[in-house]
């Protein structure tokens, strides 16, 4: 028996293009066809479903909300934003998928399509599966109509992107008197 010098090649896999579990066993086989014994099976785990979001804000949306002053601070105002975020079961298993790597908020303009920065002081509570984050609007005055996005990433990469199917108005323009 020597040591010989030698080529690796591997054949591909078709079974990592379905999602689910997988047992696997590998061999090896030299280049005048020496076979090794079969390697102990190894199990797979393809995850291809991306997290599921749920988001709320704490008001009856079918009317204007006002926001509450952010206190001891001067044009802050806070949007309470609560909802859940999960990684679903591996496809046909009873298996946990990979988990929720990270999650995003966004408030978004509804009249312009202006993003509306998230200080990086405001991160989300998350618990998972819930999360809960006050945003803060810098602005004067918050009174307008905006759009929630939300974007959940798992370990493996899978991403779900949400976008709330109601506006959120808001009104804190003060009342007029005549």
């Amino acid at each position: 028996g020597g040591h010989g010098a030698g080529s690796v090649s591997y054949t591909h896999l078709d079974v990592y293009k379905r999602q689910g579990v997988h047992t696997v066993q590998v061999r090896a086989i030299d280049a005048v066809g020496n076979r090794s014994e079969p390697s102990p099976p190894k199990t797979v785990y393809v995850d291809e479903q991306p997290p599921a979001i749920s988001v709320a804000i704490g008001a009856d949306l079918s009317k204007p909300i006002r926001l509450a002053p952010k206190p001891g601070a001067d044009a802050q105002w806070v949007l309470p934003i609560k909802g859940t975020v999960s990684d679903p079961l591996i496809l046909n298993t009873q298996l946990d998928g990979s988990g929720v790597a990270s999650l995003t908020l966004t408030l978004v303009n509804a009249q312009t399509g202006e993003v509306l920065p998230i200080a990086p002081q405001q991160p989300a509570h998350v618990v998972v599966p819930a999360f809960d984050l006050d945003y803060v609007l810098y602005t004067d005055n918050p009174s307008g109509q905006y759009i929630v996005r939300a974007e959940a990433v798992d370990k493996v990469g899978n991403r779900y992107s949400y976008e709330s199917p109601l506006r959120v108005t808001v009104d804190n323009t003060a009342p007029q008197s005549t």
